[in-house]
């Protein structure tokens, strides 16, 4: 009997040894493991993409091989834990790097100000990068990127890549199906350089180069295939068109899933077919050429400084903040050119809708997952701080849009102002509501402004080298008089 106690006791000792062993394991491992890594991998499990470092892209050359479907209530699940996710990046329990108190808003001379904890030393970042182009690949919430780097560059006062006259076809094109047309684009004073380009035109290495300089840097966007079609579908008119063919026909999903049995029957449409790929050089004859895809792939992926990816847009900011070394106020946005009807009721594809999609725009599904790949890459090689900076991130984003919604009910009249104070991540700074009109401008009328302040510019230099000019041929002729 003593001997038996002793087993068990010896056996509940080791038990417990264990137990405590596996809790202090897991508490340990929990920075690493955050929900945000759950939903990194399960997406990346759900686009058959690995996040290793040493992932061979392009190894599926079989639609079958290449892609695997998977069932609506996995995809259900997928959203739910997104959505949780995200919820859960604004609460205050996610921070695991610094303590901080949600952001305290109290007004003062109609300003108001956000307190924020400055437990670790600024991060250090002294040259910001102003040679940038950012190619605004259709129906993949270029125009928010757009409206950043459009703000940078004004105020920051760069000589922005604009379009030349709003009276030629497709004026905010710097290029309509083809890369940047010089003859398309504003003037700057000639002992300048531009600065930023951000309008519609077709990535180009070298066009893209000549403008702004061999060292500049590129950005890009790409989106989820599944939710970038329908949306441009809705956008550009295709919907309408299948609706003229079969008009007792109401629902979405059906019409879309008809045209994608028979793509070829309804003609050709810009920005429907492999729309993103388009937009980054490929050209329609190598849409189902393997080896040109995946040779145009590599060289993007040497020509970009980042591809961001709409579905983790706050992460790709952050990680762009980073990379351009530029301010937390710098990124700042509030959605533009969102069809909210369109929200509120998604069209949802089936299973074989999907696989016929596939099949359609099979090059943009190779583009998306090879760049959305990487950036899970880039974001693990960022190390541990990362997420913190885009839980921070969004709170001060909620702030400043909040803001900007009160400012803009109000028509900007006001004078009222946001101060964020000093934190970890940025400077103080202030956002005042004639910088939230820029943010919630239009693309159209925003650009326009922009034109007309440039050709203003422009034309003031060259008043000022006529005056000049004029003056030293005066004292030219002058000198030549008196000897």
């Amino acid at each position: 009997m003593p001997k038996l106690q002793f087993s068990i006791s010896k056996c509940l000792s080791r038990f417990f040894l264990l137990t405590l062993l596996v809790v202090c394991v897991i508490f340990i491992s929990m920075p690493f493991i955050g929900k945000h890594s759950t939903v990194i991998f399960y997406e990346a499990a759900f686009y058959n993409v690995s996040v290793g470092k040493n992932t061979q892209r392009h190894s599926r050359q079989g639609y079958s091989e290449a892609f695997n479907i998977k069932s609506s209530k996995e995809q259900k699940q997928l959203r739910s834990v997104h959505r949780e996710t995200t919820t859960q990046f604004t609460t205050t329990k996610q921070l695991d790097v610094y303590t901080e108190k949600l952001p305290t808003v109290r007004h003062e001379n109609k300003s108001t100000t956000i307190r924020m904890s400055q437990s670790i030393k600024l991060s250090k970042c002294h040259n910001p990068i102003n040679h940038v182009a950012f190619l605004k690949v259709h129906k993949a919430s270029s125009t928010t990127v757009m409206n950043i780097f459009l703000r940078y560059g004004d105020s920051h006062r760069l000589n922005i890549v604009l379009p030349k006259s709003v009276k030629q076809s497709a004026f905010n094109y710097l290029g309509y199906g083809v890369t940047v047309q010089k003859k398309r684009i504003n003037k700057i004073p000639s002992n300048e350089t531009y600065n930023i380009l951000c309008n519609h035109a077709v990535f180009d290495k070298e066009a893209f180069a000549e403008l702004l300089g061999p060292h500049s840097f590129n950005i890009g966007i790409v989106r989820d295939p599944f939710t970038h079609f329908p949306s441009a579908a809705y956008y550009y008119g295709l919907l309408s068109r299948i609706k003229k063919r079969f008009s007792d026909i109401k629902d979405a999903e059906e019409l879309l899933s008809i045209f994608l049995k028979t793509p070829d029957s309804f003609g050709s449409i810009l920005h429907i077919h492999n729309g993103m790929f388009s937009d980054f050089g490929l050209p329609k004859k190598d849409f189902y050429n393997e080896e040109a895809i995946n040779k145009r792939i590599n060289d993007l992926d040497k020509e970009f400084s980042l591809v961001m990816v709409t579905e983790l847009f706050d992460e790709s900011l952050i990680l762009m903040r980073r990379i351009l070394c530029w301010e937390i106020k710098d990124i700042l946005y509030v959605p533009l050119n969102i069809n909210k009807n369109k929200k509120k009721n998604p069209i949802v594809l089936t299973e074989d809708t999907k696989k016929n999609l596939f099949k359609y725009n099979y090059a943009d599904f190779k583009l998306y997952m090879y760049f959305r790949d990487k950036l899970l890459e880039q974001i693990k090689d960022e190390g541990e701080d990362f997420y913190s900076e885009v839980r921070y991130f969004k709170k001060v984003h909620v702030i400043v849009t909040k803001f900007c919604h009160e400012s803009y009910l109000k028509k900007f009249s006001n004078s009222a102002s946001i101060v964020i104070k000093a934190s970890v991540w940025n400077k103080a700074f202030t956002i005042n509501s004639q910088e939230c009109k820029f943010m919630m401008s239009s693309e159209l009328p925003l650009l326009k402004g922009l034109m007309s302040k440039a050709e203003t510019r422009y034309n003031n230099w060259l008043e000022s080298m006529i005056e000049s000019f004029s003056g030293n041929k005066a004292v030219f002729q002058k000198r030549n008089v008196i000897s």
